[in-house]
């Protein structure tokens, strides 16, 4: 388990809106500029793609680079950073999935992406 965690948010064209938790083991990668690029980039991956969970955000190729999933992503980074990388757990809203208002619950761990309004 990483022991510095990190939020970072995006919202894309006030239509999306992200929020990813990420892991790292030190202060100093998490307080880099390269670390914050590097996680911005995968919080607006989120963004622009519906994973439902970790293990689909995973799979999901890079939307910078479809030649390499987002897995691949994370391991370069651990490896450039020399500590490990993680997404520990995601939210994402989107007001074209708001139909009706909705009841927020807590994310589940460790990752959940809740979709409101479609039940």
């Amino acid at each position: 388990m990483p022991s510095y965690r990190v939020l970072h948010s995006c919202v894309h064209l006030g239509r999306i809106g992200v929020l990813a938790e990420f892991g790292c083991d030190s202060d100093f990668v998490a307080k880099s500029e390269k670390f914050r690029t590097f996680i911005n980039d995968v919080t607006m991956h989120i963004a622009a793609n519906v994973a439902t969970d970790l293990e689909s955000l995973h799979a999901e190729p890079f939307f910078k680079d479809d030649s390499r999933t987002v897995r691949d992503m994370l391991d370069e980074a651990s490896r450039q950073f020399r500590e490990g990388i993680c997404v520990l757990r995601f939210v994402r809203w989107s007001v074209d999935d708001y139909e009706r208002p909705f009841e927020s619950m807590p994310p589940r761990s460790p990752a959940v992406i809740y979709r409101f309004g479609h039940h």
